[in-house]
This record gives C-alpha cells, sequence and structure tokens, in this order.
C-alpha cells in the first residue's frame, strides 16, 4: 500500500511551523516536518507501507509543484495532509487536489478538529478522512480498517460520522516510535529563528503535567493529539536518535521540542551524562517550566551542550498565573531565566496578554518582568481561545469573545496578531495596545539585539567608541 504524506506549502511565502500544540507562521525559520517523518516511519514498520514524504514549506514549493508530485504519485491509496488551524484554508487546498486525481485525503490537524469535526468536515469539502486522535496509532489503524477505526471523523453519505477514541487508547510506550529516515527530509534547508541551521526538533515526551487551562494540552477539555498523560521516552531510545542525527547527519543544532524536557530531572542527567559519555558533539535548546530546573543541572546540561533554553513565563502577575492555574510564582519566573543568564546560556521566554483576569496592571507587571529578565529573545502573543480548553469555555460562558471563534481562529492571521477576546476587566483593542508596547520594550530590553547593534558597528568604529555606545545603552535600560 502506498502512502504519501505531505507538509503543505507557505503561507504567502511564510513559513509555517505545523506542529500537536499551535501553528506559529514565523518570517525566520524555516520549520523541521519531524512529525510527518515520525508518521512515515511508524507506517513502514507497523503496516509495512511504501511512504513518501514531500514537505513542500521545508522545500518553498508552490502549490503548482504540489500537483505535480502529486501527479508523479497518484497510484497511491491515501494522502495524509498536516494542517493547522490558522492555516486550514490554505492547507486544504493540498486534499482540493489530491481528491481531483481521485485520491482518498487523510487531514491531520490538531487544534480544531478535536473540538470541532463536524465544522471543519463541512467547511472542508474535500477531507475523506480527519484525525481526531494519535497520529500514528489512528492512521495505522485506518489503513487497516478504514471506518471502523477509531479516533477518525468520516463522511458516509450526506453525513458525517465520529468514531472516538478513548483518552486510554493511546501510545502507552514512546520507545516504541522507530527512528525517523530524516532522508524524507530536506533536512539541510531546516533553519531556527536563533539562526542555526542545518537545525533539527525531535519529539522525546508527549503529554503535559501542567494544568494552564488556556493550553490544548494542559487545559484540554477533548480527545485531542498527545494528551495530557505524560509518557516519556527512555534514555537509551532518546540517545540512540541523537547519535544517528549528529554522527550520520551531521545537525549541529537540536531543540528538544518536548512541551518540559525537565519533567523527569533524573531522566535530564542520564541523557546528559549519556551524551558526554558518547562524546557527541553538538548543540541543543530545549523548553522548561521556571521551578523544574536548578544551577546544579543548569550547569550539566550546559557541559552536555545546551546552549539556549526556553521559558514559559507567561505573565509577571500573580494573580494571572494563579488565575490559570501556571503553579508557579512571579518571583521564579524572574529568578530562573536570570540564573541560566548568568551561566552563559541563551534565553527566550514566552509572554501572553490577554487572559480573563487581565488588566491594565497586570499587563504591565508582565512589561516590567520582561525588562528585569531581559531575555535575548521574546516569543509573545496573546491568548486564544481554543476550542476544546477551559479558557474557552470561560469566554463564552461570560460573553468575552469578539465574534465566531472558528471564523477569528482560520483567519491565516501571523502568529503573534491581535487579541480576539475581551478580558473580565479590558476590552480587546487595550490588550492589543499592550501587546505593541511589549513589543517596544523587548526592542530595546533583549540582550541580543544590544549584541547584534554593537557587532555591526564592530567593522566601523574604534573599540572604545563602542564600549561607550553599549554603557550609554545599558544605562538607558536600566531606567
Amino acid at each position: 500500500m502506498k502512502i504519501l504524506i505531505i507538509n503543505p506549502p507557505r503561507l504567502n511565502g511564510i513559513n509555517v511551523r505545523r506542529d500537536e500544540r499551535s501553528v506559529d507562521i514565523l518570517e525566520d525559520e524555516v520549520s523541521p516536518f519531524y512529525q510527518g517523518a515520525a508518521l512515515a516511519q511508524w507506517l513502514r514498520v507497523k503496516n509495512l507501507a511504501l511512504v513518501k514524504v514531500l514537505d513542500a514549506n521545508g522545500l518553498n514549493l508552490d502549490y503548482g509543484r504540489v500537483n505535480l508530485w502529486l501527479k508523479e504519485n497518484k497510484d497511491a491509496r491515501f494522502v495524509v495532509v498536516k494542517g493547522g488551524d490558522d492555516t486550514l484554508y490554505h492547507d486544504s487546498i493540498t486534499c482540493t487536489l489530491a481528491k481531483h486525481l481521485g485520491l482518498t485525503t487523510i487531514f491531520w490537524e490538531p487544534i480544531l478538529s478535536p473540538a470541532m469535526p463536524e465544522r471543519v468536515m463541512q467547511n472542508l469539502v474535500d477531507i475523506d478522512y480527519l484525525v481526531l486522535g494519535e497520529a500514528e496509532l489512528t492512521i495505522s489503524e485506518l489503513l487497516e480498517k478504514g471506518n471502523q477505526a477509531k479516533g477518525i471523523a468520516y463522511r458516509e453519505e450526506d453525513q458525517i460520522k465520529i468514531s472516538p477514541r478513548l483518552e486510554t487508547e493511546r501510545l502507552k510506550d514512546i520507545d516504541s516510535l522507530p527512528i525517523p529516515n530524516f532522508n524524507d527530509l530536506p533536512y539541510q534547508n531546516y533553519k531556527a529563528w536563533f539562526g542555526e541551521s542545518p537545525w533539527m526538533t525531535i519529539f522525546t515526551s508527549r503529554g503535559c503535567v501542567g494544568t494552564c487551562f488556556y493550553c490544548l494540552i494542559g487545559g484540554n477539555t477533548c480527545f485531542r493529539g498527545y494528551g495530557r498523560k505524560l509518557r516519556l521516552m527512555g534514555v537509551h531510545r532518546v540517545v540512540e536518535e541523537l547519535e544517528v542525527l549528529v554522527k550520520k547527519y551531521n545537525i549541529p543544532h537540536i531543540t528538544f521540542w518536548d512541551d518540559c524536557f525537565t519533567n523527569d530531572l533524573v531522566r535530564v542527567e542520564d541523557i546528559c551524562h549519556q551524551i558526554l559519555t558518547k562524546n557527541l558533539k553538538f548543540r541543543w535548546s530545549c523548553m522548561s517550566r521556571v521551578d523544574r530546573i536548578d544551577k546544579k543541572l543548569l550547569s550539566l546540561m550546559k557541559k552536555a551542550g545546551l546552549s539556549r533554553i526556553g521559558f514559559g513565563i507567561e505573565s509577571g502577575n500573580q494573580r494571572v498565573l494563579d488565575s490559570i492555574p501556571k503553579r508557579i510564582t512571579a518571583e521564579e519566573n524572574i529568578k530562573t531565566p536570570l540564573l541560566a543568564k548568568s551561566l552563559g546560556i541563551w534565553v527566550w521566554i514566552f509572554l501572553l496578554l490577554g487572559l480573563p483576569e487581565e488588566d491594565e496592571r497586570s499587563m504591565q507587571d508582565t512589561i516590567n518582568t520582561l525588562k528585569k529578565i531581559r531575555p535575548h529573545h521574546l516569543c509573545c502573543g496573546t491568548a486564544t481561545p481554543f476550542p476544546g480548553t477551559k479558557f474557552y469555555e470561560v469566554c463564552l460562558k461570560e460573553n468575552l469573545l469578539k465574534s465566531d471563534i472558528f471564523d477569528l481562529i482560520t483567519a491565516g492571521l501571523q502568529t503573534g496578531g491581535g487579541q480576539i477576546s475581551d478580558t473580565r476587566y479590558v476590552k480587546a483593542e487595550v490588550v492589543n495596545q499592550y501587546l505593541k508596547k511589549l513589543h517596544e520594550t523587548a526592542n530595546i530590553y533583549s540582550e541580543n539585539k544590544l549584541h547584534n547593534m554593537i557587532q555591526k558597528l564592530k567593522p566601523f568604529i574604534p573599540k572604545f567608541m563602542r564600549d561607550t555606545l553599549k554603557n550609554i545603552l545599558e544605562r538607558t535600560r536600566s531606567n
């Protein structure tokens, strides 16, 4: 059986990162299609399928080139299309092209589809099957059982049928995932937003212990993607994949794309020790909660190659943090990133405005937190009440949404776009004003922007003048 897996083209020429927890439209990145390669290898092993992968986003192919590729492979039985919520209509063009060639389409969109499957299929008429659960198990079962598979939506005559999968019916042992064949991907093209290339992201866990009510994982209220239950890949399996990437493919930078790589501190220590023992030379990055890491572990991680780390700060206001509930303190949100910076680790942080408890004072607290941390990079935006989360339920109950959520989300806005819901205390327009202030503050207080400015001046002015400029800028930022 021949299966095609496609990552659709970029949106208006801009890179699209499509993964299980979010879709990001990012100009300064070329995102790895890791999950497509992982699914392909699973289907080869479990279903003995002949699988071909096309990362149109990574190759920067337009729909004309995608159509030619589909014509060359029209003997396939199924076409699996990776989709996103923001880019839903754009991504579904791949399904339309495939249907015109008589191919059966499987749409793999893990954000809107699990919560609103009927709405998605009503709007996208060229989808035959919609993936509602964990892709590997669901699609593998679909190839074997068709409409009897669990975790899908499908069409039967004029009706849309839903075949649910239970929360307990997930992949229990993620060590059973075969190592992807990275030759399926144009890995030499992949570039991180922080400039490293070639670059690869990998997942070594699924689920999250967090309870953040806005999150598609921790705040999830429907059967979706990887689910909430935390499942960790074993140390041996993780290091085995790292060895392949470093020794066979010469990837210089790898990002552990887990929601929180440091959930199990002992596992992280063991992975670091194995990297050092096997003398694997590569740089790596990860994301962590501020309360799941300390100086000893950070030092070991750096010794093993950690060069960059991201922290989910979200807010600088304790009342907002408690309302999520994030289960961390505003003090920890400042202390841990500063600790990482003191060890020479490049730090990025995530900030979020527009949660229901947000007011002008809390948003200013978040801006002040940014000033104190001075990260090397800021990822920020406004809170989206995704269907299938507790946040969405609050917005519906309290009439905070500005209009139909499906239309708002699928508008294809660039990541970091405007607020689409009011808070209990301020209108969406006020949140957008503070988002602008947050970006302006980042332009002044980002360590990376200051460093880049000084480096650009280096060839043109003497060192004493560069040092003077740096001191002036530092004093300006401290005021």
